[in-house]
């Protein structure tokens, strides 16, 4: 129904969606936030308000894209698909400037004979909102594959990958259980990404000294700690190490979005869990006015992004699908 939304909005002669509106809507997925996309693009919330209601407009004004919560913007169905598509004409626009400037665009092309015809990924809570990109990316690519994302819990994810060769699973995975997956008979692994794990503090945070560099898992055992509502394997991987260092650990609180987090920690109310899978290039803080500094665990955890496949699986459909997420995977907070 939106595609033939569009088709028909398209026919129109004074149809006319801005550059601008497609970025905006991006940056609102990405943070689940108005007010956050508009301090990473240096904008006002109402710009994004106002260029958004245009979008809407455009595409006949009776669509809802987002619903706004106490835990901040839920897209809606029609939102996601937007956002996908958006997403995708941003990246050829990308493309066409840098052919009009004779840049060099040999990319990784996965030139196979075949790949599998069905494709199931799950997916950690919280892994699937840094994918929105990825179904478009394969109906583009490889019409004839049925492909599909779907949130599942850690342990059912690994049963289900165990029992089927065509289902794949992404999950956040710290060092010491990694050791989970060897349990399953059937199933291999490979790591896509690894970051060091750490803390969002705030700058002039009472709970650790200002010329701290790193702060130890004991000392965070006993510092109070806030959550996303999202990521909670990894954190649940995390906290159990904190456990074993203070079994009278502070219960964590969650909070619905990232930027209900910083604030949180910028009150110097609580730190936050944080690991960064992007490359150092892009390692940019998205919202500098929080004030925060990040301190790496002193031990040294690392946590990393893991693409779980049954033994079994089709050798080609596994490169493809490899080389497509790695593109997709940017800064996580937990």
């Amino acid at each position: 129904a939106l595609y033939n939304i569009i088709i028909f909005q398209m026919q129109r002669s004074d149809f006319m969606i801005k550059t601008e509106s497609l970025i905006y809507l991006t940056e609102v997925a990405r943070f689940n936030s108005i007010t956050a996309a508009a301090n990473s693009l240096l904008v006002t919330p109402s710009a994004i308000t106002h260029s958004l209601k245009l979008l809407k407009d455009e595409l006949g004004g009776n669509i809802d894209i987002y619903k706004r919560t106490g835990n901040g913007i839920v897209f809606t169905d029609v939102g996601k698909n937007l956002v996908m598509i958006a997403t995708s004409i941003l990246k050829d626009l990308d493309r066409m400037k840098r052919i009009a400037n004779n840049e060099n665009l040999q990319e990784h092309t996965c030139l196979l004979p075949s790949i599998n015809d069905n494709i199931i990924l799950c997916a950690n809570l919280g892994i699937s909102t840094t994918l929105s990109e990825l179904p478009l990316t394969f109906h583009e690519r490889y019409p004839y594959v049925n492909f599909s994302i779907i949130d599942l819990p850690y342990n059912k994810m690994l049963r289900n990958i165990n029992n089927d060769a065509e289902i794949f699973g992404l999950a956040y995975i710290i060092d010491s259980h990694l050791s989970d997956l060897t349990r399953y008979t059937n199933l291999d692994y490979e790591i896509l990404h690894t970051s060091n794990l750490g803390i969002k503090i705030s700058k002039k945070s009472n709970f650790i000294a200002d010329d701290a560099t790193s702060i130890s898992l004991k000392q965070l055992s006993k510092l109070p700690i806030v959550l996303t509502t999202y990521n909670s394997s990894l954190q649940n991987q995390f906290l159990q190490l904190l456990y074993t260092y203070n079994n009278e650990l502070n219960t964590p609180f969650s909070v619905g979005n990232i930027e209900t987090l910083l604030k949180f920690v910028a009150k110097d109310l609580a730190v936050a869990l944080s690991a960064s899978f992007s490359s150092p290039k892009e390692e940019i803080d998205p919202m500098p006015q929080y004030n925060l500094r990040l301190l790496p665990v002193s031990e040294h955890i690392f946590a990393h992004i893991v693409l779980i496949f049954h033994k079994n699986v089709d050798s080609q459909t596994l490169r493809v699908l490899t080389y497509h997420l790695s593109q997709c995977i940017g800064n996580v907070f937990l």
